[in-house]
């Protein structure tokens, strides 16, 4: 089964305060997906292009030790767009 990026966000329940994480920095970009991501209640991490050029394990390793932070932006923002960086003493970019 397919479904688009648009129809995917709008089907997230806001009462569920979903996170969603993601190397498509592009679709931070567009302004319909923008839109679904903001007006659906969505949390959005992109990973920054360092963060994509690691191994996946690495990549993971990043979002987990990243994890406290995430779910704080979560409980401090009800949806917006963040880059996820590197660094874990590095704050995040709001797109």
């Amino acid at each position: 089964m397919s479904i688009s990026d648009i129809d995917y966000l709008q089907r997230l329940d806001k009462q569920h305060s979903w996170i969603v994480i993601s190397k498509d920095l592009q679709n931070g970009k567009k302004k319909a997906e923008r839109a679904a991501i903001l007006n659906n209640g969505v949390l959005a991490f992109y990973l920054a292009r360092t963060v994509q050029r690691l191994k996946i394990n690495e990549q993971a390793a990043t979002i987990v030790w990243q994890w406290d932070k995430i779910l704080t932006q979560r409980m401090h923002n009800e949806n917006g767009l963040f880059q996820l960086p590197l660094n874990k003493g590095s704050k995040f970019k709001q797109l």
